[in-house]
């Protein structure tokens, strides 16, 4: 690293106007800092973060402190002391690590992740923090059983891993319905799920449609989705019509990936209304029986 870097990162995250602390992240600290890759922990609220500087979502943690500033506020919000929280592309583990810390020893996570490159990374992140309520799943979430192939996404953001097509190939993974993945008595306690899927999600929604209804009355569900997600046209609308039918109402949760997002975020205390026809762009999708103008936070 050059010297530059460590001091143009502690000028990022100080006091300096805001135009000074965006030019030294993104000319100076981040660049080097990914051409680096060197493996860091950072500590968080939930306990330590092991991750690698090439990587977006770890290097924005190292920067930030966080990840998805606004989705992982609601996901702190919305976890409790034995609750079972579903990561399905779990990645290398940020939402894991808050729910599992936000459950507790009396909750559940099930992480759900197909590639094994990944999957080592999630490992040494529940390893490092000694968590022991989190069971990982090796498999791809689909709407019928069978083998994928995986796509592995760029060093610097490796989010993007995504299944893309059948295949019988020794390097494929199995896929399957979600609801084959948890037992019983997991399903019926469900309070949180995510699904992050790269392109996937309305498969990964098909497959737990049917089931949607024995999911409990405060059970909610966040969809990543946005037009260039879709394989179809028609998907985004047909996934709001399958959480609709189930009393599902839909809120936004924004997303912004940019260093001036992350140095300009503030809290909020609810989530407006969404509709399908209105998402231009990538954005979390809460679907929630709560049936309101906006969807707010419980706590604080």
């Amino acid at each position: 690293m050059r010297p530059i870097a460590p001091v143009a990162l502690r000028v990022g995250q100080g006091r300096a106007p805001l135009w000074l602390r965006e030019l030294a992240l993104e000319k100076a600290a981040l660049p080097y800092l990914r051409a680096r890759d060197d493996e860091f922990e950072r500590r968080i609220e939930e306990g330590v973060f092991v991750g690698h500087t090439t990587d977006l979502l770890s290097l924005y943690v190292l920067a930030f402190g966080v990840w998805e500033p606004y989705l992982s506020s609601f996901v702190r919000d919305r976890l409790h002391e034995g609750d079972v929280f579903v990561d399905v592309g779990a990645n290398c583990g940020w939402y894991t690590l808050l729910g599992a810390r936000q459950v507790g020893p009396s909750g559940t996570v099930i992480a759900v992740e197909p590639s094994a490159a990944i999957i080592e990374r999630l490992r040494r992140q529940l390893e490092r923090n000694r968590l022991d309520n989190v069971r990982v799943v090796e498999e791809a979430v689909s709407d019928h059983v069978g083998r994928v192939a995986i796509e592995p996404g760029p060093a610097e953001h490796t989010g993007l891993t995504r299944a893309i097509e059948e295949s019988q190939a020794p390097e494929s993974v199995p896929c399957r319905p979600l609801p084959q993945m948890m037992g019983a008595s997991e399903w019926a306690r469900v309070r949180l799920m995510k699904i992050d899927v790269e392109g996937a999600e309305f498969v990964a929604v098909q497959g737990i449609a049917d089931r949607l209804p024995g999911l409990p009355p405060d059970a909610e569900i966040i969809v990543e989705v946005g037009p260039e997600r879709a394989r179809d046209p028609a998907e985004m609308q047909a996934l709001f019509k399958v959480f609709d039918a189930s009393g599902f109402h839909p809120y936004a949760i924004p997303n912004g990936y940019e260093v001036h997002d992350y140095l300009t975020y503030q809290p909020v205390d609810s989530f407006p209304r969404a509709e399908a026809a209105e998402i231009v762009e990538e954005t979390n999708i809460v679907f929630s029986r709560v049936d309101e103008a906006a969807l707010r936070l419980r706590q604080g």
